[in-house]
């Protein structure tokens, strides 16, 4: 991306239910879900798909088990500052997606966490969700491979 990163809100219900569809990133302070919204159109063919805005979209959830809401407007005031610091290092990066879809779901622990931990960990979150998982399969195939007894090895000698 090419100067200044602009992150829209998400607004409706919707769009966090769809975002919680995507992929996920879980670090000790909060939950970061991620969906690009060509895969996963609300209405694709619908009034404002031509209008639609290419710029990437964000939005906080902090529930009512992270405390008051006095605490809960805390959470969610100290990670939109971490967001503001963090992002020239996810514009640069690239770690923010256009057309992708964002809920950052809080946990009790960001309350008290260094500031700059929550940066960090902001970033390293971005970089996470959308890195390559392995597939379920694929590590069952390499803990296979690593378990085999070579035939030769077998003790009654029977191929």
């Amino acid at each position: 991306m090419t100067g200044r990163l602009k992150i829209e809100r998400l607004r409706t219900r919707a769009e966090f239910v769809n975002a919680a569809k995507g992929r996920r990133y879980s670090t000790p302070l909060f939950t970061l879900q991620a969906v690009d919204r060509r895969e996963r159109a609300l209405a694709p063919d619908g009034p404002d798909a031509a209008r639609e805005s290419q710029e990437p979209r964000l939005g906080y959830t902090v529930t009512k088990k992270s405390g008051n809401s006095v605490q809960r407007n805390r959470i969610r005031r100290r990670l939109k500052a971490a967001l503001a610091e963090a992002t020239p290092q996810l514009d640069q990066g690239g770690l923010v997606k256009p057309r992708h879809d964002y809920v950052l779901v809080a946990r009790s622990t960001a309350i008290d966490a260094p500031f700059a931990n929550i940066v960090a960990t902001l970033t390293s979150a971005f970089a996470g969700v959308h890195r390559p998982r392995s597939s379920a399969k694929a590590r069952l195939n390499v803990a296979e491979a690593a378990t085999e007894v070579p035939v030769s090895a077998d003790r009654d000698g029977i191929r």
